[in-house]
C-alpha cells in the first residue's frame, strides 16, 4: 500500500480493502490499513480544528466590523442621510453600501451564530452556579434555561434577530 495517498484514495483504499477482507486476510494488512485511516483521521481531525478556529476568529472581526458599521448607519441615518445606490453624495452612496454588507447572509449567519454561542455560554454558566439554590428556586431557574437554549437554537436558525 503508498504512504502517499491522498485522503480521497485512502477512504477509498479502506472501503475496498473492507470489501475483500475475509477471514485469510493477514490480521497485519488489517492493523497496517487501521493505522494509516487513523492517522490520516488524526490529521484531518488537526486540521478542521485549526481551520475551525481560524472561522471563529474571521467571524468574530466580521461582527467587529458589522458593529462599527451598524453604527456608521445609525448615525448618517440619524443626519438625515438616506441610503441611495449610486448616489452622488458620497455619504448617502457610502450608506447604501453599508446596509448591503450588514445584509450579506455570511455575515448574518455570522453574527447569529456568535449571537447564539454568547446565549449558551450564559445559560451554561447559570447551569453551573444554581446548585446551591433550594430545590423550588431551581426548578424555575431550569425553565429559563431551556428557552435560552431554545433561543440559541432560533438564532441560529435565523428565526430571531435580536436577542
Amino acid at each position: 500500500m503508498s504512504e502517499a495517498k491522498n485522503n480521497k484514495e485512502l477512504v477509498a483504499a479502506g472501503h475496498e480493502f473492507a470489501r475483500l477482507m475475509s477471514s485469510d486476510t493477514p490480521i497485519i494488512d488489517m492493523a497496517k490499513m487501521v493505522t494509516q485511516l487513523a492517522e490520516r483521521l488524526d490529521c484531518t481531525t488537526i486540521a478542521l480544528r485549526e481551520k475551525s478556529k481560524q472561522c471563529d476568529t474571521l467571524a468574530a472581526d466580521n461582527v467587529a466590523r458589522a458593529d462599527i458599521i451598524g453604527r456608521l448607519v445609525w448615525q448618517y441615518s440619524a443626519s438625515g442621510i438616506r441610503p441611495v445606490k449610486n448616489s452622488l453624495n458620497p455619504a448617502s452612496a457610502l450608506l447604501h453600501d453599508a446596509l448591503e454588507v450588514l445584509r450579506h447572509p455570511a455575515t448574518a449567519a455570522a453574527v447569529s451564530e456568535l449571537k447564539a454561542q454568547g446565549v449558551e455560554c450564559a445559560t451554561v454558566h447559570i447551569k453551573q452556579n444554581i446548585q446551591h439554590l433550594p430545590e423550588n428556586d431551581r426548578m424555575a431557574y431550569h425553565d429559563a434555561i431551556e428557552l435560552c437554549f431554545g433561543a440559541a437554537a432560533q438564532l441560529r436558525a435565523g428565526e430571531v434577530r435580536n436577542v
